[in-house]
């Protein structure tokens, strides 16, 4: 038999389909959605692997797969960017070297899923050589990540045909980030959103798109480029573009009483710099010395004086120094988001 009245029942779905809309509007109410900016190479992505550490039970084994890949290509991508420097910089190979050199450029590619022998041997043959060598100890000088260092230094680990990546591995890995990456997880019973959008000038366009309804800017700055150029334009410091990045991003009216986390990036290659590079070098305007103390709060104030008009005036700013690459540095800036910032977000809604 049907229904014997289909209007009670038409009222019934309908009501149905209220509670739900209405459970879904109060959850996208609680969402917190975490905005991640910062210009190309300044840790963003390593920021948002570190939150799949921590809330989402890390890297799956099929995405291991694909970072092993990616890690492996990173490493054959580091040693063509060493050989081309040492060319830029007339830097000589052994003379049993040179054609292992100019071949590699050319013909060393990760095919079939798996790291070719005669290629993992090449890239120890040139390792070892002290034009390789001595172009690494120059690479302020031309683009090369940051991690290159260590993954050389892992070579042997991950030349294997075995090789698993750690987590170590694979937040150090290099993928640039186009278009948007999210990642969404449940926490302290509040649904999550972290939005990571490419840094690279060219992808900027794209981030307005992801403006509405933020809870929380994280606008991440690699410290540790002072001495650095960009990759795509290589007369402009990268430490200057984030600072007229930021300058750009917190007085847009999108951001108007949203509030604000500034992460100055990469303390630990910071330090290492200021034993060798002195800062006044480019950035004649400091003159506190080189320790690392004086050097973070001189940068840090570039960043925490930027002019903001009243229209766009952000809640609340709070900067942090940090090392994206270690899990617990990044618990302890996600600790402050939660308590100092969420917290009056609930409480608004």
């Amino acid at each position: 038999m049907g229904n014997s009245n289909p209007e009670k029942s038409q009222i019934e779905k309908n009501k149905k389909i209220e509670e739900q809309l209405q459970k879904e509007a109060e959850n996208y109410q609680k969402e917190v959605k975490l905005l991640i900016l910062g210009s190309g190479e300044s840790g963003k992505s390593t920021f948002v692997k570190q939150i799949k550490i921590l809330f989402q039970n890390g890297f799956s084994k099929q995405e291991k797969i694909i970072f092993r890949r990616v890690i492996q290509r990173n490493l054959i991508d580091h040693t063509k960017v060493l050989i081309k420097a040492c060319k830029k910089l007339q830097i000589k190979f052994k003379p049993e070297n040179e054609k292992l050199a100019k071949d590699f450029v050319y013909s060393a590619h990760y095919t079939n899923d798996s790291f070719e022998q005669n290629i993992a041997n090449d890239i120890q043959n040139l390792w070892k050589d002290p034009a390789i060598k001595n172009a690494y100890r120059q690479r302020e000088k031309f683009h090369l990540p940051e991690s290159a260092g260590y993954f050389f230094r892992n070579m042997e680990k991950i030349i294997s045909s075995n090789y698993q990546p750690t987590d170590s591995d694979i937040l150090l890995c290099r993928i640039p980030t186009t278009g948007v990456q999210t990642l969404s997880f449940v926490h302290s019973n509040y649904p999550w959103r972290v939005i990571d959008v490419g840094g690279q000038r060219s992808e900027r366009r794209k981030w307005i798109h992801h403006f509405d309804n933020v809870t929380v800017l994280i606008f991440i700055i690699a410290i540790s480029e002072f001495d650095q150029k960009l990759m795509e334009d290589e007369t402009t410091n990268r430490l200057e573009e984030a600072l007229e990045l930021f300058k750009k991003t917190i007085n847009n009216q999108y951001f108007s009483g949203t509030n604000c986390i500034l992460i100055f990036n990469k303390i630990d290659m910071f330090k290492l710099k200021l034993k060798k590079r002195k800062l006044a070098d480019w950035f004649p305007d400091y003159t506190g010395g080189n320790d690392f103390e004086s050097a973070c709060e001189f940068i840090q104030g570039m960043f925490m004086k930027v002019p903001i008009t009243k229209k766009s005036h952000p809640r609340k700013i709070i900067s942090h120094f940090a090392c994206a690459t270690n899990t617990q540095s990044v618990k302890q800036i996600f600790n402050v988001i939660e308590k100092q910032i969420v917290t009056d977000h609930m409480k608004r809604v």
